[in-house]
C-alpha cells in the first residue's frame, strides 16, 4: 500500500509540473483594452462620412466580384458622442433569387474610421470602400447557370465606447449605437 501511495504522489508531482510547465508556455495574448473612461455618449457633434449608395457587380460563368460603385459615393451626416470609437460593419450576402435571405453573411467587415475634427468630411477605411468580394462557382457554388442572384450589402456605422481591439465585440458595450445604415442591393 505504501509503494501505491508513493506512485500516486508521484504521478501528482509529474501532473502538477505539467500544469506549470504548460502554464509557463503560453505565449502572451492580445491585450483586452476596457471602454473609454472618459467617452461621453450624451455629448455630440456633428461629423460627415462618405458613404457608397450603389454596387458595382460584374458576373462571369464562373464568378461575382461585388464592389462598391465608387461614383455613387454620398456624404452622410452623423452625430458622434465626444471620445467614442466610430465603427463600420460590412456585411455581404449573395443567395439565390426566390430564396430565404440567409441569417449568416458570406463575409463580414468591422473596422473604425478615424475622426480628425468635427464637421470635417471624414473618409470612410479606404479598404472598405475599395475591396472587392470575389465569389466563384468552384469554391462558393455561386454562380450557377441559370440562376439569379441577390446581392447584398448591408452597412452599419455606429459608435462604442469600447476601443477596437483583437476580437472587437463593440454591440457588447451599453454605449454602442447605431448612427446609420443601409441597405444596398441588386440583382444579377
Amino acid at each position: 500500500m505504501n509503494v501505491r501511495l508513493r506512485g500516486f504522489r508521484a504521478l501528482a508531482i509529474c501532473i502538477g509540473g505539467s500544469i506549470l510547465f504548460a502554464e509557463a508556455q503560453v505565449a502572451p495574448g492580445f491585450p483586452e483594452y476596457p471602454p473609454t473612461p472618459d467617452a461621453d455618449p450624451g455629448t455630440r457633434h456633428r461629423v460627415e462620412v462618405s458613404m457608397p449608395t450603389r454596387l458595382h457587380v460584374q458576373r462571369t460563368a464562373s464568378r461575382f466580384s461585388v464592389s462598391y460603385d465608387l461614383a455613387s459615393l454620398r456624404r452622410v451626416t452623423i452625430t458622434v458622442g465626444k471620445k467614442m470609437t466610430i465603427g463600420v460593419k460590412d456585411e455581404l450576402r449573395v443567395y439565390p433569387q426566390g430564396d430565404a435571405r440567409p441569417s449568416q453573411s458570406s463575409s463580414l467587415f468591422e473596422g473604425t474610421m478615424n475622426e480628425k475634427e468635427s464637421a470635417i468630411p471624414l473618409l470612410s477605411n479606404p479598404n472598405l470602400l475599395t475591396s472587392t468580394e470575389t465569389l466563384t462557382s468552384l469554391q462558393n457554388g455561386i454562380p450557377a447557370e441559370g440562376k439569379r442572384y441577390i446581392v447584398e450589402h448591408e452597412i452599419i456605422v455606429f459608435e462604442t465606447d469600447v476601443p477596437a481591439q483583437h476580437m472587437w465585440r463593440p454591440g457588447d458595450s451599453r454605449n454602442y449605437k447605431i448612427l446609420w445604415e443601409k441597405k444596398l442591393n441588386t440583382v444579377k
